[in-house]
């Protein structure tokens, strides 16, 4: 049976309604577990298992929890390159998306690798303060 002409497509709806679940799942499950201790059932960062250095998104998880908490300190150690560079890319690719423009210009794509890599080494530096807390026990 074909659709008629007057039947509305909900795809795009239905679509949107799944990831906000999904989205509003997983944040309940960061914001009601700990990622800050032991055995929170969630796989390690393979770059982190493979290297020993934090990666640059490592922290993320404790940093969900901490901004899920209003603890804007500890967010701010367990990842403040996520918590201040995510916001501001958003922002970025709607401006550019609702201007017509091209999402991720190669630049673009540069400095963020740029950044990244800058970040993942500086805080891996020995006695560099802003470090994912880890509570052990």
């Amino acid at each position: 049976m074909e659709p008629s002409a007057t039947s509305n497509d909900r795809g795009p709806l239905y679509r949107a309604l799944g990831t906000g679940a999904v989205l509003a799942g997983g944040l309940a499950y960061v914001g009601l577990g700990d990622p800050h201790r032991q055995g929170f059932l969630f796989p390690g960062c393979p770059f982190k298992l493979l290297t020993g250095w934090n990666c640059p998104a490592c922290g993320g998880l404790r940093m969900t929890h901490d901004l899920l908490h209003g603890d804007i300190g500890a967010a701010v150690v367990d990842n403040v390159f996520l918590m201040i560079g995510l916001p501001l890319l958003v922002v970025w690719l709607l401006v550019r998306w609702r201007l017509g423009q091209r999402l991720m210009p190669i630049p673009a794509m540069i400095a963020i690798g740029v950044a990244a890599i800058a970040w993942t080494v500086v805080r891996n530096w020995p006695g560099f303060p802003l470090v994912p807390t880890l509570i052990e026990g």
